[in-house]
C-alpha cells in the first residue's frame, strides 16, 4: 500500500464538512410523542394532584380510581427505571425504586422525597403530558451528549488536558 501524497491529503481534507447532522438528528418527535401517547392516560390522571392542598386525599383518590397511574412516577424524575434502579427509602433501606409505587404510604414517600409534592403543591408545573414531552426530548440530547463523552474518552489522554492544578 503506497502513501498518500500530500495533494491527496488536502484534497481530501478540502472535502470535509464540519458536520453531518441535520436539524431532524436532534429530536425525533415523532418517536417522543409515540412515547408519551402511551403514558398519556396514567398522566392525565395524575395531573389532579397539581394544585391539591390535600396531597395524601388526592393520592388516595386516584389509588381507589386506578391504582396503576402511578407507575409512570419514575419518569417525572427523569428516571426509566423498569423494575430495575435501587434507591434508599426514608428508612435508609436499599429498595427497588418501582415498588415505592405500590402503596399510598409509598406514593407519598416518593412524593416527598424527591420534591414532586412541593413542586405539585405549588404548581411549578402545569400539565404533566407537557412535562414528560420535554423530559424526553431532553434526554435525547443527553443520550447524545454521552455517547459523544465516550468517544472522546477511547481516544489517548493528549486529547484530556488536565490543568495543574488539579495536580496540586
Amino acid at each position: 500500500m503506497s502513501a498518500h501524497t500530500r495533494q491527496e491529503f488536502e484534497t481530501f481534507m478540502s472535502q470535509l464538512q464540519t458536520t453531518n447532522q441535520s436539524l431532524d438528528f436532534f429530536c425525533d418527535f415523532d418517536k417522543i410523542s409515540q412515547n408519551v401517547q402511551e403514558i398519556k392516560l396514567s398522566l392525565c390522571t395524575l395531573n389532579s394532584l397539581i394544585g391539591a392542598q390535600d396531597m395524601r386525599a388526592a393520592v388516595e383518590a386516584i389509588w381507589r380510581r386506578d391504582n396503576s397511574a402511578f407507575n409512570v412516577m419514575d419518569i417525572l424524575i427523569a428516571v426509566r427505571s423498569e423494575g430495575k434502579k435501587y434507591v434508599l427509602n426514608s428508612l435508609n433501606n436499599c429498595v427497588i425504586l418501582d415498588t415505592l409505587f405500590e402503596s399510598v404510604d409509598g406514593v407519598m414517600e416518593f412524593l416527598e422525597n424527591t420534591g414532586l409534592k412541593e413542586i405539585f403543591q405549588k404548581q411549578k408545573i402545569k400539565n404533566l403530558v407537557d412535562y414528560v414531552f420535554a423530559d424526553f426530548a431532553h434526554s435525547r440530547k443527553i443520550d447524545y451528549m454521552k455517547s459523544q463523552m465516550r468517544v472522546y474518552a477511547r481516544r489517548p489522554r493528549a486529547w484530556f488536558p488536565i490543568p495543574m492544578s488539579l495536580y496540586i
